[in-house]
Formats: structure tokens, C-alpha cells, sequence
């Protein structure tokens, strides 16, 4: 009776399509002749083979096949992203232990719900303080903003308020 051995991660293994090559790899060594497609027809002189597009594709087709090669178990391209991952990282790392970045305090939750309740009286007593203009005064005002011998000025008074200010100029 034959015995075949079950891993215990069955996520960690990889299909293999033909023969020892993963569709990964299988991937990595047919997309050049897409890119070197691409190249062909794209770069001047559009649709005939020159020397300079040549020597491009066969440095694409080199890089694609070698990072399709596998090195203890992985692909090369993985090991150039780990690499270049580590290469880019910050150097420095500055610890400034008076940040409030993902921190909960009781303090802060209690201070926005003051806030808000703040935030919402003050919308009241505005709405309180509006009052209707009849379209004879609307006409009126309409006149003096556009008037050009007035100026308009507006100053904010205590208490939120706010002052306008109408002075003819001389």
C-alpha cells in the first residue's frame, strides 16, 4: 500500500503545472514575449525590428527569466522585493512619547462630547438670532453692498457677535 505524507500547512505549498514550474514562474517566462510585443510595436520606428529595441528586449527577457528562478524555495523576484523593501525602510525612527496617535483616553472622549453638546447650543442660539428681512429692506441692503461711494465692513463683537459697519468714502 502506497503512503503519501499530508503537510501540516497545506497553504504553504505551491502547485506545481509542469513539471517543477508553479504558475508563477510559468507567468515570469511567458510575459516578456507580451512586453517585447509591446516594444515592438510602440517604440519608433513603429512595427520594424531595429537594433536598439532588440537590445531592450533581450534585457527584459534576461530579467523576467532570472527572477524566475528559485534560490532555498523562492522565487528571485520575492527576494529582490524583500531586499528592496529593507533598502527603502527609514533609517532613523524619532520616539516622541507626547503623541496622542492611537491612544484612548477617557480625557479626550469626554472633552468631544462637551464639544459637541458646545457646537450645538451655539447652533441654536444663531438659529435664534436670524431674523426675516421683507424684500423692501432686502432691495435696500442690496443697494447699499453694491453701492460704490459706501463701504462695508464687518467686525466680530463679543460675545460671537458680529458688527457691520457702513462708511461713506470720501
Amino acid at each position: 500500500m502506497k503512503q503519501t505524507v499530508v503537510p501540516a500547512q497545506i497553504t504553504s505549498i505551491e502547485d506545481k503545472i509542469t513539471g517543477n514550474l508553479t504558475l508563477n514562474q510559468l507567468i515570469l517566462l511567458t510575459s516578456p514575449i507580451f512586453v517585447d510585443l509591446t516594444l515592438y510595436i510602440l517604440f519608433p520606428p513603429f512595427i520594424r525590428i531595429n537594433l536598439y529595441k532588440l537590445i531592450m528586449a533581450a534585457i527584459i527577457d534576461i530579467i523576467f527569466w532570472i527572477s524566475a528562478v528559485r534560490v532555498k524555495g523562492k522565487m528571485l523576484i520575492g527576494w529582490w522585493i524583500i531586499i528592496s523593501k529593507y533598502n527603502i525602510r527609514p533609517r532613523y525612527y524619532v520616539f516622541d512619547k507626547n503623541t496622542t496617535y492611537l491612544r484612548y483616553s477617557s480625557y479626550s472622549h469626554k472633552n468631544s462630547q462637551e464639544q459637541k453638546t458646545a457646537n450645538s447650543i451655539k447652533t441654536e442660539s444663531i438659529k435664534n438670532n436670524v431674523q426675516n428681512v421683507s424684500t423692501e429692506e432686502a432691495i435696500k441692503i442690496g443697494n447699499l453692498i453694491t453701492d460704490t461711494n459706501l463701504r462695508l465692513s464687518f467686525m466680530s463683537g463679543k460675545k460671537e457677535g458680529l458688527n457691520v459697519r457702513i462708511t461713506q468714502v470720501k
